[in-house]
């Protein structure tokens, strides 16, 4: 995925858009691997900071500015971490039926009209309300994004 995908994820996330399954996976792909890059940068100054104590037991890393940086980065990547995971689950769960989008397909969790049991099934929203493929009515109560189509062989 390149940086412009990335750029057009974001703006879609910001606008409070729903991102499929493929596309949330990807940005966590990408995200990790940044992710590693600076964890790994961060823990490169600890661990040599570590060995500098350990050379000179009288040194004082207290004035050390890439030292602080390094330990912030490490805390910063934690929380960042945490709350993209948490989002993008949230991202990719089932989502109440009010925030779904108007006249896109989607997966709907509900029953159908005068059925009894629930299921899974796309369907849209139009002017009429929700009906599935065939036209006929549904009564979702949650939405996810339809997953992408697999590649052809």
């Amino acid at each position: 995925m390149s940086a412009l995908d990335l750029d057009a994820l974001e703006r879609r996330a910001r606008k409070g858009l729903v991102l499929n399954p493929d596309e949330t996976l990807a940005l966590i792909t990408r995200l990790r691997a940044a992710e590693g890059a600076l964890r790994a940068i961060a823990s490169g100054i600890v661990e040599a900071n570590r060995k500098l104590k350990e050379m000179w037991p009288d040194y004082d890393d207290s004035d050390v500015p890439a030292l602080a940086v390094a330990r912030a980065m490490l805390i910063t990547l934690n929380a960042e971490r945490d709350a993209t995971m948490r989002a993008a689950e949230a991202r990719t769960a089932w989502q109440p039926i009010e925030t779904a989008p108007h006249g896109e397909w989607v997966l709907v969790y509900g029953t159908r009209f005068r059925a009894a049991l629930p299921s899974v099934e796309p369907a849209r929203l139009d002017e009429y309300g929700w009906a599935d493929k065939g036209g006929y009515s549904v009564r979702p109560i949650a939405w996810a994004p339809l997953p992408t189509a697999p590649e052809a062989p």
